[in-house]
Parts: structure tokens; sequence; C-alpha cells
């Protein structure tokens, strides 16, 4: 085990609950907490604190992966917007939440609560029901 959560996910490969899919660059999960339905986090493999020591060949196929993964949500999931965040301060590993957005999840027309509320762990099965709708779009 690291002192990087996200290397150990990269490492490990997340619980396979949480596992959605394995890129060339990039490890995506499903994020534990999911007041927004269908919230996931991109990892980039390698260990970089910030985008810009990231080479510009990596960066650009995370960005694919990215965009892959946005719009395997999206079909999965049909939320109403996607918001993507890469902030770094919690977790000083590159990456990326991809968190859908729905007219009726009480944050509408602003950004999603950073930090939001701590809802309590979803079992296993439900986590891998949510990875299983996304692996399929992909």
């Amino acid at each position: 085990m690291s002192d990087c959560l996200f290397c150990d996910v990269v490492d490990t490969g997340a619980t396979a609950a949480n596992r959605i899919a394995e890129f060339e660059h990039s490890v995506a999960v499903v994020h534990f907490q999911q007041a927004f339905r269908g919230r996931c986090i991109l990892v980039l493999k390698p260990h970089y604190v910030d985008v810009l020591e990231v080479p510009d060949a990596v960066h650009a196929a995370l960005t694919d992966d990215l965009r892959r993964l946005g719009r395997a949500v999206r079909a999965a999931f049909k939320p109403d917007r996607i918001n993507y965040s890469n902030f770094g301060n919690v977790e000083p590993h590159v990456h990326w939440q991809i968190i859908p957005r729905y007219r009726d999840d009480g944050h509408w027309g602003g950004p999603p609560p950073m930090p939001e509320t701590k809802l309590p762990l979803l079992p296993d099965a439900a986590y891998r029901a949510i990875a299983e709708k996304i692996r399929a779009e992909l």
C-alpha cells in the first residue's frame, strides 16, 4: 500500500465491485459516493500531481479516455448534464471526476457540493450494477 490512494487504485485495480474499465493510460472506477447516480472517477495510471506535468501524448490519451467514459455514463444514465472536475486537493494524483447531473438532484443550476454530504456506502452489488451499466456502453 502506498501513500497515494489513487496509485493503490491503479495497482490493485480497485475493488471488483467498483472497477469499470482499464484503458491504456487510465483506470475508471465507480465513486463510492453516489449522491449523483453514475458518478465515477478516471485515474491516470502514472503518478503525476498536476496535469501540466503529464506528457502531451499521455494527456491526449487521457482526454480521449475521459470523453469515452463520459459518453458511456451519458448513455447509461441519461443525465441532463455531466460535470467534469479535476482538483487534486484531497488526492494529489491526476484524476477526473465524472459527475452526472439531474434536474432533480437538489443542486441543479449550480456546482455539485464539494465536499458533498457523506452518504452511507452502498452494498457491493449496487456498485457492481453501476459499473456494469457503464461498461456496457463503452
